[in-house]
């Protein structure tokens, strides 16, 4: 079976955070913003690509790392060749990233693990948005019933998931719990800095 290149975008803060005024304020006010280029991860969704990268020379690793790829396989509910319409900024964010990091990185002569550069690229060239996502669907994509999401999880036996460290599974709410802890201490120091008044 030929390996999916396919990857989704992974929140790290809910985007249904900046939904909420209060809570996207108070999190901007530390540096927190969850609109930030650091709110989210690109994660394959084939745990052979990660096998790939991992097998790979570590320049390989360091070009999808600066780039913004995580190396944890994760299945989210696109089928193969689609991606959810709200996650198109971050994917381009993603993809300019790697295009600029490309000058940096000398992949000349390195052993890619079975990675096959090209073929990434191409399923990024080819990936288009979910017709039913909001978008309007890219006239590439042939029309096709959306497999159910046991099928889908059926298919990435073991689920990405089910190979997440139990640090993995938290580190949203680690990210989280960071922002109110920053935000407590920012509130004590204005506090302290105000004057007294009796």
């Amino acid at each position: 079976m030929v390996p999916s290149y396919d990857f989704d975008i992974h929140w790290l803060i809910p985007r249904d955070v900046e939904a909420d005024p209060a809570i996207s304020k108070l999190l901007g006010d530390i540096g927190l913003n969850g609109k930030s280029r650091g709110n989210y991860i690109a994660l394959f969704r084939d745990p052979k690509i990660i096998a790939m990268i991992e097998r790979a020379d570590p320049v390989l690793r360091d070009l999808l790392k600066a780039s913004g790829f995580g190396f944890i396989p994760f299945q989210g509910d696109a089928p193969a060749g689609q991606y959810p319409a709200e996650d198109a900024a971050a994917r381009t964010e993603v993809i300019t990233r790697l295009v600029a990091q490309l000058g940096q990185f000398d992949l000349k002569g390195a052993d890619l693990g079975g990675f096959d550069f090209g073929g990434f690229l191409k399923s990024i060239v080819d990936a288009g948005p979910l017709p039913d996502s909001g978008a309007a669907p890219d006239p590439r994509m042939a029309p096709t019933a959306r497999p159910s999401r046991t099928a889908l999880n059926a298919e990435a036996m073991p689920s990405g998931f089910a190979k997440l460290s139990c640090r993995n599974r938290v580190l949203p709410f680690m990210v989280l719990s960071l922002a109110v802890t920053l935000g407590v201490y920012w509130v004590i120091e204005h506090i302290e800095a105000a004057p007294i008044v009796f």
